[in-house]
């Protein structure tokens, strides 16, 4: 997962050991190209991940939002530059989805349209089967104030709300049904 800086530097999750599938941890590097070549010339790296194997990161202002295939969706706090350190506010479990073959992998986060105090955060989960429908649901927990099951073939939104200290869950809503592994996610810009 990757995503652009305001000072145009990238933010890129990345998995730690040999092995994408096997690693346990991961990092956040920040590249920096400072001569507009194409080429980073400067790797700082900001934090390390308490899950590993992350495919999937946005940010919306000062949250970063970081998950794994199969893995919880872990939220940070991005501190101010020139250091960015990192700090873990938040976290999204999902009870037993690594035992399906299209666990959550990917999400997506804005500002609410109606309400720009309100960050809605968007998560995939995908089908426990190939070519079978998902009858079966995951628990998912918080700890920011959030439960309850989650359909499978399905896309969901949590909306929380930051004091920019904590971060505080309102609810939880299934949005979309019928997709085996939504892979990627992403918002029309108007």
């Amino acid at each position: 997962g990757m995503d652009l800086l305001d000072d145009g530097s990238l933010l890129v999750a990345v998995a730690n050991g040999a092995s994408f599938f096997s690693s346990t941890s991961g990092r956040i590097l920040r590249l920096v190209d400072a001569d507009d070549d194409g080429v980073a010339e400067q790797q700082q790296e900001l934090g390390s991940l308490s899950i590993g194997g992350p495919t999937a990161l946005t940010r919306i202002d000062d949250l970063l939002f970081v998950t794994g295939q199969g893995k919880p969706i872990i939220i940070l706090r991005l501190g101010p530059a020139p250091d960015y350190s990192l700090r873990q506010i938040g976290r999204l479990s999902i009870s037993g989805s690594g035992d399906w073959l299209h666990p959550n992998s990917a999400l997506a986060a804005r500002r609410a349209p109606d309400d720009a105090d309100v960050i809605e955060l968007y998560f995939p989960l995908g089908s426990k089967v190939n070519f079978a429908p998902t009858t079966d649901t995951r628990s998912m927990s918080t700890d920011f104030g959030l439960t309850g099951p989650l359909a499978g073939d399905a896309i969901h939104r949590v909306r929380l709300t930051d004091d920019g200290t904590t971060i505080t869950g309102i609810d939880h809503v299934q949005i979309a049904t019928g997709l085996r592994s939504a892979s990627g996610l992403a918002f029309h810009p108007q």
